[in-house]
Parts: C-alpha cells; structure tokens; sequence
C-alpha cells in the first residue's frame, strides 16, 4: 500500500464528513471534519479551513446546537472577511 499525503488523508476525513452529513449522521460528519481541521491547521489554504468550519456549522446546526453552529460560522464569516480585505488592499 502506498503512503498517503496528508493532503489526501485531509481530503478524506473531508468527503467522509460529508458522506455522514448527507446521512443525516451529524456527530460522525463533526468527527471527520475535526480530523480534517487537525490536518489542515498545517496549511496555509483558508478558503478551504472556511469551508470545512461552514460544513461544521450546519452540522451544528442540523443538532439543533445553534451556540456551536454560530460559532463555526462566524469563524467562517472572519476568514472570509479576512481575505477579502488581503485581496483587495
């Protein structure tokens, strides 16, 4: 078996955190994301760290969590902004 990189494990706790979300199956999609996060705090690539706290948030929010929820979409809503303000200085 061939090594994976971390950007293909990364890519992988992603896709299954959406396979659970799409099953309705939050708390394993909040897993897999968490795990994704670990990977991708090591990268540089925050629209993709903005994605997976977004992906986070509706999980949140699919539990009815909504403290969680808003917390994972401000986070997002920061990186957004933040970039946008890098972009067009």
């Amino acid at each position: 078996m061939l090594p994976q990189t971390e950007n293909e494990v990364r890519l992988t706790f992603s896709c299954l955190g959406s396979a659970y979300s799409k099953q309705g199956n939050y708390s394993e999609s909040i897993k897999n994301f968490e795990k994704a996060l670990q990977i991708r705090s090591k990268s540089e690539n925050q629209l993709e760290t903005a994605s997976i706290f977004s992906s986070m948030g509706f999980n949140y929010q699919n539990q009815r969590n909504y403290s969680e929820a808003l917390r994972y979409y401000e986070k997002t809503i920061e990186i957004h902004s933040n970039l946008l303000t890098t972009f067009y200085r």
